[in-house]
């Protein structure tokens, strides 16, 4: 999953439009270690994200952000690949800073089927 952020103000000096979050999940081969409550925070992400939102540019709220910020609570920001890269969508913006996790989540099966679903449906 990666999350884009635009910045409210633009700053001119660092030259970035916007900073991107990518987080890994796997049903099976995460990594991550840990606790019930924290396995609990990405179920509760997942449980209440608004499928039909996903990927829709528009809607300005696809995910509830209270949520979103407890699991990026958990992610572990220490260990990440940092690179300079694009928007992953057309027009395909430069200057956006990327940060990916090298720690890979749990997810449910149930939630990856969701999603699957959506992408056949053609709702993304």
């Amino acid at each position: 999953m990666h999350t884009v952020h635009y910045p409210r103000f633009a700053d001119p000096t660092n030259g970035y439009i916007a900073a991107a979050v990518g987080i890994m999940f796997s049903v099976d081969n995460y990594n991550a270690k840990l606790t019930w409550a924290e396995e609990k925070i990405i179920d509760n992400f997942f449980e209440n994200i608004n499928m039909d939102n996903v990927g829709d540019k528009t809607s300005a709220k696809p995910v509830d952000w209270v949520l979103y910020a407890d699991l990026l609570s958990l992610v572990n920001t220490d260990n990440r690949w940092v690179y300079r890269g694009s928007v992953t969508t057309p027009p395909c913006a430069e200057n956006v800073y990327w940060n990916v996790m090298t720690t890979v989540y749990p997810i449910k099966e149930k939630y990856v089927k969701l999603f699957k679903a959506k992408l056949t449906d053609g709702g993304i």
